[in-house]
């Protein structure tokens, strides 16, 4: 049902719909060329411009393709419907991978069509409208049909006003989260290599390169005890004593999700062999992404008694040189993480190392005093960056609250006298 006051229209009478052009690397090879804007460079509700392509661009097509304020450019494939507004103030131009939305009136507003555009897809309004012949894409016809659910001006204002403000918070939190990440990036480079400020005056060369004089430098397989998980056979599918089983699937970055826990049948001495205790790291064998190969996370004992499979490799420090901790730190140190990704072999598209790479890695080893001070400067960088993610997460859920009602006419906002938001 419509809500009172409001109106149906068809994007066709709203705006006016023009394509991309087509990639012409002939004609820009020998021709000036101009800033352009693909499917790459358009998020939800803004532009990526930190590295735009050029292409060549003739008098007439620069017409037809130019940028305006105020216009809304749709993606035609990829995450079909992902809408941004325009609001830059160069010269620049779009490809065939977009739409570009121009009012035709002032029916409309580009404010309140980016929010509806978001609200169409995230509740699968765009789904009837959207061409599955192979990769899912958005033709010009089919996006002239969608239809737009449509209040007053007035109101329109005030919605994109408030949808607005919740965006300016989620990017204001995503900006204190990239800049945290480049403080925590930056701050463990320099107490991996240097140590805690002003504790260390001599440096010596290692193998893993320049470290404080007084830390020693060992293979982690000296200090450690490496070791597979199990491997499913027959044999424990048929055994009835089951177990809490650890997959690849349940170690995320740095944590364990233990939302689905598989069981696992065991046989005599599968508990004592591959229990998981607390405080033993767990590291993935292999990963498509050499970047995420290695991935580790610290077991705190979530589950009574777990085992854990053959593709994690578990490192459980055996004395006091190491700490869990530090084992999970160095594992993310770039002098370690070149030593994985040299030894990594490629099977089938995934990247793999095993247990004697692990056992075989060089490592930097701190007093336990300074490798807990070290460790607790990274926690405390953690835990803000996990309470920002959470912040965006709890407000990209009011966004989506807020688009369900107010989007519908669910919920009407009281616009002031006289008409203005």
């Amino acid at each position: 049902m419509t809500p009172e006051g409001w109106l149906v229209a068809p994007v066709e009478q709203l705006f006016e719909l023009q394509l991309g052009k087509m990639l012409n690397k002939e004609a820009t090879r020998t021709n000036p060329t101009f800033p352009y804007l693909g499917n790459r460079e358009v998020q939800w509700g803004r532009f990526d411009l930190s590295d735009l392509r050029r292409m060549h661009f003739s008098e007439d097509e620069q017409t037809k393709f130019s940028l305006r304020h105020g216009d809304l450019l749709v993606c035609e494939g990829g995450e079909v419907g992902r809408t941004a507004l325009w609001r830059g103030n160069f010269e620049c131009y779009f490809q065939k991978a977009l739409h570009r939305l121009r009012p035709l009136n002032s029916r409309a507003t580009s404010e309140f069509m980016l929010h509806f555009m978001r609200f169409a897809a995230d509740s699968g309004r765009l789904a009837n409208f959207t061409s599955q012949s192979s990769i899912a894409h958005l033709t010009r016809e089919r996006l002239a049909q969608v239809e737009v659910l449509l209040p007053p001006l007035p109101e329109q204002r005030k919605i994109a006003a408030i949808l607005s403000s919740v965006d300016d918070a989620i990017e204001a939190s995503q900006t204190v989260i990239y800049q945290l990440q480049v403080v925590k990036k930056a701050m463990m480079a320099e107490l991996l290599t240097k140590g805690l400020p002003g504790g260390h005056k001599k440096f010596k060369q290692t193998e893993i390169g320049v470290l404080p004089e007084e830390w020693e430098v060992a293979k982690l397989g000296s200090l450690a005890d490496i070791a597979y998980g199990l491997t499913v056979n027959g044999q424990r599918r048929k055994s009835a004593k089951r177990l809490p089983y650890l997959t690849v699937a349940n170690l995320q970055d740095e944590q364990f999700d233990l939302v689905e826990v598989k069981q696992i049948g065991v046989l005599d001495g599968d508990e004592e062999r591959y229990a998981v205790r607390q405080g033993d790291v767990l590291l993935v064998e292999g990963n498509a992404n050499i970047a995420r190969l290695g991935r580790a996370a610290i077991w705190t004992g979530q589950l009574p008694l777990a085992l854990h499979q053959n593709h994690l490799i578990r490192v459980r420090v055996g004395q006091a040189a190491l700490t869990p901790a530090w084992v999970h730190l160095v594992l993310g140190a770039c002098a370690v993480r070149e030593q994985i990704e040299s030894h990594a072999k490629t099977s089938s598209g995934l990247n793999t190392i095993n247990s004697t790479v692990v056992a075989g890695l060089t490592v930097a080893v701190p007093s336990p005093e300074e490798q807990a001070a070290i460790c607790n400067v990274r926690e405390i960088l953690q835990a803000r960056l996990t309470t920002e993610s959470m912040s965006v997460s709890a407000l990209r859920a009011v966004r989506s609250a807020l688009m369900s009602v107010l989007l519908t006419g669910e919920v009407r906002v009281r616009v002031d006298e006289g008409g203005a938001a």
